[in-house]
């Protein structure tokens, strides 16, 4: 009896733990990038990202943007010779050149 009262009790305390570890991890969803910035340029873009088709990648994009000044490749996706286009792979992503 008394190993099945031990037995019982260390399940309990595994959920409770299991729970609490679930719970303190924020969901990727509820992190949104920090779009902080004083430049009209970035946040152009960034009131632009609510119209593309996935506000969250194209603001994961945005936040990549900010964070190496990178700037918008042409309306034909082109960039200067001299830098190179890159995206994030999920639909909404902007394409710039770094």
């Amino acid at each position: 009896m008394n190993k099945k009262v031990i037995i019982v009790t260390i399940c309990i305390i595994g959920i409770f733990f299991i729970l609490f570890i679930m719970r303190s991890k924020p969901k990727v969803q509820d992190v949104a990038p920090d779009l902080s910035t004083n430049s009209p340029y970035y946040e152009k873009l960034r009131k632009e990202c609510r119209t593309r088709p996935d506000d969250r990648c194209c603001k994961a994009s945005l936040k990549v943007m900010i964070d190496g000044n990178y700037k918008l490749a042409n309306k034909e996706n082109e960039c200067p010779k001299d830098l190179n286009r890159n995206t994030l792979k999920c639909p909404g992503s902007y394409i710039w050149c770094q």
